[in-house]
């Protein structure tokens, strides 16, 4: 992929990147969905990956792979649990989102 963008050949780049991107479930054939919540109580996460294993069950979502949960430290020293979902079937996850968890669709921190 390097080589075709360093021969300006965007054609073949753009070839080349969706093949991978289809061979590692990336965007655009699979979404992250990923889930936030201020707290750092980390039963909170399991409470929601058993959600998550419900939800495909019950819709029936086979592409879905929960990431760990992350602890992730805020300004000020809070701190927030973030849970990532892979999926082809986005719209499932985001229309059942528990209150009190925010959601986020292929969020731009994934590519800084």
């Amino acid at each position: 992929a390097l080589q075709a963008v360093l021969n300006h050949d965007y054609s073949r780049f753009v070839t080349q990147e969706l093949k991978e991107r289809q061979r590692f479930g990336y965007p655009p054939f699979k979404h992250v969905v990923m889930y936030h919540r201020d707290s750092s109580d980390l039963a909170q996460a399991d409470r929601l990956r058993a959600w998550v294993s419900s939800v495909r069950q019950l819709y029936g979502d086979p592409t879905v792979d929960a990431l760990p949960a992350q602890l992730v430290t805020k300004p000020r020293g809070k701190q927030a649990i973030s849970v990532s979902l892979l999926t082809a079937k986005p719209k499932i996850w985001i229309r059942r989102t528990p209150a009190d968890w925010l959601v986020d669709l292929d969020p731009e921190s994934l590519y800084a």
